[in-house]
């Protein structure tokens, strides 16, 4: 069975990145290749689950982004071009399959070795002197930045993760060999969309563009419920969290809350929850008295997040918030969060920090049931929908996020017409990753 030899930054978890990019068609490929991403992989993930042994883990891998790569395959033996790819060095330089090359000077100095697997950095003086059907001809090339796609997969069953691994060389095997054949296939689909959005965006002078990996490695602890804080109606409960599992449904009012034994009298959103704690609920389910325990246990959520964005954003950033006051004047409440980007995010979660870009939020709002007109606010359960805002995040910046009322669509709740998502107010707040 074949291995896998590659560079590795490892994504897991979730992971929030920006998109400098201007065409809607580069947007949607990006959208293309993060959800192709996650999809494959966690089927490969399930694979060798099934196969080999329990605890297997699938990586995204990272090129080296300032290396500039020859896009041929040459005979190593006899030095004879066997393809020129469409992109690349080789290309440029005018090579042509069945030239044999005899010698190689880069910034007027002789290399060795495989044309194939030479690396060149921009501006580099080429001259690569060859054979074509006889004729010994001389190729010269002032090499520029050029954008080859060299995206690759890597699995492997150690469950320690590292930030930022350099080059590795593993002697694990992948246990199914359908893994092998996902894995290559999504290769070739990342690298196709990747250089598609390279030809859109260089089109727009948008062509400085780096493409990133982040990995951020932790344990997601959460109940999984989104509730209105002042009737504490359970409004939406997580597929699979430990809310969904203590048999929570849409419509529950909470009425008492213990951890570990002990009365919580505090909001629900500030309650912070670890593996092993032992919850009890109260609640009251279509007029009867319920209660609903459990034990709390922690999840991984594995999301694998691709991302591009421009090489002077630097270490700026943007922050993005949900503490508003509402204005029953101006009639604007709060929202949530339960999504961001397409990686699911904590629901009590009310600032965040994000690079400069366009950014993706799925929204959940606070508006009052009882405005939802009086008729409707009777019914149990009430289904809240959720709203997409797109947001791009200038550096230096706070966005304040909001749900404006829309009063005469109250009756179009199905459609979830009685609801936008806003941003209420846009100051200036210095802001550094660093």
């Amino acid at each position: 069975m074949r291995h896998l030899l590659l560079f590795i930054v490892l994504s897991l978890c979730c992971s929030v990145s920006a998109f400098q990019i201007k065409d809607e068609k580069s947007y949607a490929l990006l959208e293309d290749i993060n959800s192709d991403i996650s999809q494959t992989l966690s089927r490969v993930l399930e694979l060798e689950t099934d196969v080999g042994e329990h605890g297997w883990a699938v990586y995204l891998s990272s090129p080296d982004e300032e290396l500039i790569r020859a896009g041929v395959i040459v005979e190593p033996k006899n030095q004879q071009v066997l393809s020129v790819s469409a992109e690349g060095v080789a290309h440029n330089l005018g090579l042509l399959p069945g030239d044999v090359i005899k010698r190689v000077q880069i910034n007027d100095k002789s290399v060795d070795g495989n044309f194939s697997e030479l690396h060149f950095n921009e501006n580099d003086e080429l001259n690569v002197f060859v054979n074509r059907q006889g004729e010994d001809l001389q190729l010269k090339l002032t090499v520029s930045k050029a954008f080859t796609p060299r995206w690759e997969l890597y699995s492997k069953s150690s469950g320690n993760f590292q930030d930022n691994v350099t080059y590795i060389r593993d002697s694990d095997e992948l246990s199914s060999s359908t893994s092998l054949i996902y894995l290559n296939q999504l290769q070739e689909r990342i690298n196709f969309r990747l250089s598609k959005i390279y030809q859109i965006e260089t089109n727009l002078d948008n062509s400085d563009l780096k493409i990133s990996v982040t990995k951020k490695a932790q344990t997601l602890v959460e109940l999984g419920l989104l509730i209105d804080e002042e009737s504490r109606e359970v409004l939406s409960v997580v597929s699979g969290s430990n809310a969904d599992r203590m048999g929570f449904e849409i419509g529950d009012i909470i009425q008492g809350i213990a951890v570990n034994g002990e009365l919580f009298e505090q909001q629900l959103s500030s309650l912070q929850l670890k593996t092993g704690d032992e919850l009890k609920f109260n609640i009251v389910r279509k007029g009867s008295a319920l209660v609903l325990s459990s034990t709390i246990d922690s999840r991984e959520v594995p999301s694998w997040h691709f991302s591009i964005k421009n090489e002077q954003d630097n270490n700026s950033c943007g922050y993005v918030t949900f503490l508003i006051n509402p204005s029953e004047v101006s009639e604007i409440y709060r929202v949530d969060a339960t999504k961001l980007n397409g990686e699911t995010v904590s629901p009590y979660k009310v600032n965040y920090e994000l690079e400069p870009g366009t950014h993706k939020f799925k929204l959940y709002d606070h508006i009052p049931v009882n405005k939802i007109t009086p008729i409707v606010s009777k019914r149990r359960p009430f289904s809240r929908k959720s709203k997409t805002l797109v947001l791009k995040v200038e550096a230096n910046k706070r966005y304040f996020l909001g749900a404006q009322y829309n009063r005469t669509d109250r009756y179009k709740i199905h459609k979830g017409l009685y609801w936008e998502p806003i941003v209420t107010k846009v100051e200036n707040a210095e802001c550094s990753l660093e």
